[in-house]
């Protein structure tokens, strides 16, 4: 810059105008002049293009909106200049860009001047970011210092020498009330002038005062801590905590009562109360502390807190974790851990603990609530048994529909094959007997078939069951001699019946299914060769309700117990927990199918009863079967066996009605080849046409169940209207969710079970022939 020297005269007016130029360029903050017309900077100063990035040339060339960093929506220049035209002057605030694209809050002073009938916008832009930090800091500050006062437990309130209220904290307006648009007295006192006690004059005089207050309509006794706080104006404020001693004025009126009772709340409360110094001595502990360990008072004083402990390894755990929370302190958190008693039981215990300060707030020691939480960990453990034990459950629900879709669609194609197989053996017995043979090794295999099938059936719960009252003894009495005959002649069955065993209700053949299956599975688990000893045992139980927290799955109630315990060679606890599950098996090359004791688990759950397994691994496997029993005098029933009156078919004609096309042609087949006059029909509206059409002429109508439309069961029904005299059958490989299983039980319609064998078909329409 060039220096200009003083000279005593007056300048000449260019001298003059290059020292305004020089000053302007030496001022701090940005000087613009703007042409109102275009917005075109005509002028900017040094300052101007050190803020801004640009070189005066750059700047020169711009407009204001060049470097404005906001603009609203609808703004307009015109508007805007006219607007500072009319006021004269203008200062405003706003954000100005720089050339780097960043930003700065800046204050704008705007005159709008005329010269030599020229108009121009001087404009002054100070860069403000120094005083909007400290804007926001003080903001901050002031937000801080609000949270602290919200925050407060204490009342905090604010009130000028007017006695206009000018803050209150939560704790006040939770206490008085939110309506404190008023003054100091009607709001805390309801009077309609200065209260006399009030100590503002002392307040206002400079003073800060302590004194005591009380409310008598709320009970409250309160400790004021009034302090004088000068306002930015100079006026002076009142600044009064509320400390509420109501409780510690009650404390001290009563101390000793206090201390009475604390002792007597400390000795007969039924959590442990213990104190040990730093060292981890016990100085002290109560009744219920000394109760939960077994020890007397004596006896626990001067005791390391690390004795009660079950091993070195948790002693020692103790102390270093002692020495940690000595030199760290870190925030105190409940803790369980494993207490050994006098008589040298194991009980788990909570502890709960915090630390003892001496009055500089040094650590001298610890106290620590002790909770004997031995009986809630066997109800969690027994919670989530039980919890475990309904997964399993679900699990197995969900499984048993698929098997029972698989098992519907599997028991059809092997009725049409059984049927067709039993059509090859008749056809070839004399003619080709190597045929025969092999039609009737079809024929075996069909059958094994047939009983995965209906195993599937049964652990999908789709089956047709007939519940009678069933004496368990007679049950087995009858399964001996095939029993034996499946096992072999190396392990040895024994039976131990209860003399007096109670009924229970179910199906016969169900219940013989659950103890074939289980002998199978006892003689699989038996050493071979050596062999070893099955044991099959019935008694009657009862269960209470404190026995049926001790045996899982239970329910108090009078049940049938069947055991099966085998001396084999036990499961592993790893397979214990999987032996309910589908299709899972330890035996290879598969020899079995992994549904034998799944099927087991079904039959008993939906007898409404449960099974239990416990094994030692060597030694022997036990599963317990309970059942519940039916408690009467009558004796139990026993279900009726056919005889055939005579096999000689007589051309009796029969509808046939099946929606599978291979069961119904196989069926029909077979049905004629014994001299029947069959008529098919593949739904519930062929047969009732046919019927209609024939004038109901049948002897029979054997009806498949599970129909496209009308059930079997609707169907069957019609026709007895039309025919009173008509037989019928009933068949299903599964019975729907949507059919009533009791009205196919009351409806007095015989009832078959696919997959069926068509000799005991053939045998069940005989029999029902030879009733016209």
């Amino acid at each position: 810059m060039k220096k200009i020297k003083a000279s005593g005269k007056p300048m000449k007016a260019e001298e003059s105008l290059h020292f305004c130029m020089e000053l302007i360029n030496l001022s701090n903050d940005t000087i613009f002049v703007i042409d109102p017309e275009t917005s075109q900077f005509l002028y900017v100063n040094d300052k101007a293009c050190d803020d801004l990035g640009y070189t005066r040339d750059e700047l020169l060339s711009m407009h204001v909106t060049d470097i404005e960093a906001i603009l609203p929506d609808q703004f307009s220049w015109k508007n805007h200049v006219e607007e500072v035209k009319r006021t004269g002057s203008m200062i405003l605030e706003g954000e100005h860009k720089r050339k780097d694209k960043t930003t700065f809050p800046v204050e704008v002073s705007i005159r709008y001047i005329t010269n030599t009938d020229t108009d121009y916008m001087v404009v002054l832009v100070r860069n403000i970011t120094d005083r909007r930090n400290a804007q926001i800091a003080l903001k901050n500050e002031r937000d801080r210092f609000v949270n602290i006062l919200e925050s407060l437990e204490d009342g905090i309130y604010i009130v000028n020498q007017q006695h206009d209220i000018e803050y209150l904290n939560p704790v006040i307006k939770q206490t008085f009330g939110n309506d404190y648009k008023k003054k100091c007295y009607e709001y805390f006192h309801n009077r309609n002038e200065a209260c006399p006690w009030c100590r503002n004059e002392e307040v206002f005089a400079g003073k800060t005062v302590k004194w005591e207050f009380s409310i008598e309509d709320k009970h409250k006794t309160y400790e004021l801590f009034d302090m004088p706080i000068r306002n930015a104006d100079g006026t002076i404020s009142k600044f009064e905590i509320f400390h509420d001693i109501s409780e510690t004025k009650r404390a001290e009126e009563s101390l000793k009562q206090s201390e009475k009772r604390f002792r007597t709340l400390v000795e007969t409360i039924p959590y442990g109360i213990q104190e040990n110094d730093t060292a981890g001595i016990i100085t002290f502990s109560n009744d219920s502390h000394c109760k939960i360990l077994g020890y007397t008072r004596d006896e626990m004083h001067g005791k390391p807190i690390w004795d009660f402990l079950c091993t070195d390894e948790e002693r020692e755990n103790l102390r270093q974790f002692l020495k940690h929370l000595i030199k760290e302190q870190p925030v105190p958190s409940p803790f369980i851990a494993k207490n050994i008693t006098k008589d040298r039981r194991i009980i788990d215990v909570k502890v709960d603990w915090n630390y003892k300060r001496n009055s500089e707030g040094e650590v001298t020691g610890f106290i620590a609530i002790i909770t004997d939480i031995t009986e809630q960990r066997k109800a969690e453990e027994s919670r989530q048994r039980l919890q475990s034990q309904l997964l399993h459950s679900q699990k197995m629900e969900a499984i048993g529909r698929l098997a029972g879709g698989i098992a519907h669609d599997f028991g059809n194609i092997l009725t049409a094959i059984k049927n067709f197989s039993s059509l090859g053996i008749k056809g070839t017995r004399e003619s080709d007997p190597y045929a025969c043979n092999i039609f009737d090794h079809i024929n075996t295999a069909s059958f094994r078939a047939i009983n995965l099938t209906r195993q599937l059936l049964t652990f999908s719960r789709k089956d047709f069951t007939r519940i009678v009252k069933i004496d368990l003894n007679k049950i087995i009495n009858n399964l001996f001699v095939m029993l034996q005959h499946i096992i072999g002649e190396d392990i040895t069955i024994v039976t131990e019946y209860s003399p007096c065993l109670w009924a229970i209700l179910g199906d016969s053949g169900k219940l013989e299914q659950i103890i074939t299956n289980l002998v199978v599975n006892a003689r699989d688990a038996m050493p071979l060769p050596g062999g070893g000893t099955i044991t099959i045992r019935t008694e009657n139980i009862f269960i209470d309700d404190d026995s049926s927290r001790e045996i899982p799955y239970s329910r108090p109630g009078q049940f049938v117990r069947l055991t099966v315990e085998d001396t084999g060679a036990g499961i592993s606890k790893q397979n214990l927990q999987y032996i309910f599950d589908p299709f899972f098996t330890t035996k290879r090359n598969g020899s079995s199918s992994g549904l034998g004791l799944s099927v087991v688990y079904a039959i008993i759950n939906d007898q409404k009863g449960w099974i239990n397994v416990a094994s030692e691994e060597g030694v022997k496997t036990t599963f317990e079967v309970y059942l519940p029993a039916l408690i009467t005098h009558s004796e139990p029933g026993a279900e009726k066996k056919s005889t055939l009156k005579d096999r000689t078919n007589r051309g009796e004609r029969i509808l046939l009605v099946e929606d599978d096309g291979i069961v119904r042609i196989s069926t029909r087949m077979a049905l004629a080849k014994e001299g029947y006059e069959v008529f098919e029909a593949e739904n519930a509206d062929v047969a009732l046409r046919i019927f209609q059409e024939e004038n109901g002429k049948f002897h029979l109508v054997i009806s498949d169940l599970v129909l496209p439309g009308q059930n079997g069961l609707q169907l069957i029904k019609e026709l007895l209207i039309l025919n009173p005299r008509l037989k019928a059958i009933l068949n299903s490989g599964y019975v729907d969710k949507n059919i009533n299983r009791s009205e196919i039980e009351n409806s007095g319609i015989l009832f078959l079970s696919k997959p069926y064998d068509i000799e005991d078909v053939l045998m069940v329409i005989r029999e029902l022939m030879n009733q016209y």
